[in-house]
């Protein structure tokens, strides 16, 4: 991630205009994973008490793999 660098950045122009890039780039990869489950009609989860670290991606490929999405984790 970026943001601790931005801080070292002296120039306020130069950080403001690298925050903005961060801004759009952030903003077009959610506008592209709308588009792909736009289409997905299956339910969507919230996963909670699942334990994260070695193992926990199983229930997630799981819920996908019976035609669930996994909205947060």
């Amino acid at each position: 991630m970026l943001i601790p660098f931005l801080y070292a950045e002296p120039n306020k122009n130069l950080r403001k205009a690298k925050v903005t890039t961060m801004l759009e780039e952030l903003n077009a990869a959610i506008k592209v994973g709308l588009e792909q489950n736009r289409h997905n009609t299956g339910p969507r989860i919230l996963l909670t008490g699942v334990p994260v670290g070695l193992g926990s991606e199983k229930v997630i490929r799981l819920v996908e793999e019976l035609g669930g999405t996994v909205v947060c984790q």
